[in-house]
């Protein structure tokens, strides 16, 4: 009994430590013109790269879902990249 008592206590402890947030990870240059090159192959404009975040809560293993900014003729804008080896990105315009 005494035992089980333990484990209990040690399980709700364990599960009730709060966990740190996940924040996104900035990408570096080489990450930044990568993702840029894969939004220009599909069309899309990105005449300046501002940078790129890794959203690490909307990312899975080979599947990594970047936010991109970049400063066009027309203003500022912003991408969002899922990108996935061998396969075309899934891009969208998103608003920030």
């Amino acid at each position: 009994m005494k035992r089980t008592l333990a484990v209990l206590a040690f399980i709700l402890a364990a599960t009730s430590v709060p966990l740190e947030p996940v924040q996104a990870e900035p990408a570096s240059e080489e990450q930044l013109q990568a993702i840029v090159s894969r939004l220009r192959t599909q069309d899309f404009r990105c005449e300046k790269p501002l940078g790129a975040d890794l959203q690490r809560s909307e990312s899975e293993p080979n599947r990594a879902v970047w936010i991109v900014r970049c400063e066009n003729a027309t203003g500022n804008v912003a991408y969002r990249a899922q990108l996935v080896p061998n396969v075309a990105a899934k891009i969208e315009r998103i608003e920030e």
